[in-house]
């Protein structure tokens, strides 16, 4: 492929509009994002934004990209850039084309973001919870097997268990889960496994970020909000998990701007 204006590659285009690019963006980056370190994601949102001017296509140079990365005040190395490529090629957010000049040497590449598609694995926060909930369950049943049947000490058990829990659970969630979150989240689901998965969702991406527990706190807080707002509209097709995990890494992404807009570093 030979090297030209970047409306040469319109038709590598697969978005009809910015927004149709920016939606899919978001839905990549909403299952995908912790796979980057924070210095990939930066690589690969620099190039979302050389991709604009002709949707989810771009031909800038490695060395460009590095360039306005510097500009931004978080310049990355270009190993960095190579490391993002190689995990964004093999996710399937990227496609490169290799082009050359008119001498035969080889040129700048040509970016293609793709479409998102739900060919993807199941999500890891669904995974390890349902193997939690299997793990509880093991547990469970080697319990019941270890003890004696005798019927009333087993009347009796119900009946504290039944005293205990009184419908709730939401009083049981560990300590390690704020406050603040489970007094919120026990508004709208009272289960005590229910409030400690949606918190390890927030810890899952938050890990590599450096928030404080109030900090990390308050973004719980806000993306549950948003969370109960579209249970209420109807629009939660997947589970409330999955919705939350999107939810959480928008709202990370929002904050990476708004930081980047308070030094000045408007896109």
């Amino acid at each position: 492929m030979l090297i030209g204006n970047i409306e040469q590659f319109k038709h590598l285009s697969q978005f009809t509009t910015l927004k149709d690019f920016n939606n899919h963006i978001e839905m990549w980056l909403a299952e995908y994002k912790s796979h980057f370190t924070k210095s990939e994601l930066i690589a690969l949102k620099r190039l979302i934004r050389f991709s604009a001017k002709v949707y989810g296509v771009s031909t800038a140079s490695i060395n460009t990209i590095l360039k306005a990365t510097e500009k931004d005040g978080v310049g990355i190395s270009e190993s960095t850039f190579h490391r993002m490529k190689r995990k964004a090629i093999k996710i399937g957010i990227l496609t490169v084309h290799y082009t050359t000049r008119k001498n035969g040497s080889q040129s700048s590449n040509v970016w293609v973001f793709n479409r998102f598609t739900n060919d993807t694995p199941i999500d890891s926060v669904q995974e390890q919870k349902s193997q939690s909930n299997q793990a509880k369950n093991d547990d469970v049943n080697e319990i019941a097997n270890d003890t004696p049947n005798k019927t009333g000490n087993h009347i009796k058990t119900i009946n504290l268990n039944n005293k205990r829990y009184d419908g709730s659970e939401a009083e049981f969630t560990s300590s390690r889960v704020p406050k603040q979150f489970v007094n919120l989240v026990k508004c709208f689901y009272n289960k005590a496994d229910t409030i400690e998965e949606l918190w390890k969702v927030v810890k899952c991406a938050t890990s590599k970020l450096n928030y404080t527990v109030a900090e990390v706190t308050s973004i719980a807080t806000d993306c549950f909000r948003r969370l109960i707002r579209l249970v209420k509209k109807g629009r939660i097709k997947k589970s409330i998990y999955a919705c939350f995990w999107g939810i959480v890494n928008k709202k990370l992404d929002e904050l990476y701007f708004e930081e980047l807009y308070e030094l000045d570093f408007a896109m």
